[in-house]
């Protein structure tokens, strides 16, 4: 019985890797697939820059597309700010 049972959780071991292998390569995908510049002013974005990385806003949609905005094109403190403060 123990066999048998071994032979069950590396099948789930198995499947479990594979889904989070598909998973990752999804997210790969993804990251490849995101804008490297401005939308708006065609600024150039460096994803392995730490300043960029924490300055640059990216809105992702349900359908998938991307939009990446430089900090001069983006939204100003005060607006970002705003749209957080549930009495506004």
């Amino acid at each position: 019985m123990g066999s048998m049972k071994r032979k069950i959780e590396r099948k789930k071991l198995l499947k479990k890797k594979k889904a989070m292998d598909k998973a990752m390569k999804g997210v790969t995908e993804k990251v490849e697939a995101m804008p490297k510049i401005c939308g708006v002013c065609g600024d150039n974005f460096d994803n392995t820059d730490k300043e960029m990385l924490n300055q640059w806003r990216i809105a992702v949609y349900d359908d998938g597309r991307f939009h990446l905005t430089c900090p001069k094109c983006g939204p100003t403190p005060e607006e970002i700010a705003s749209s957080k403060d549930p009495n506004s």
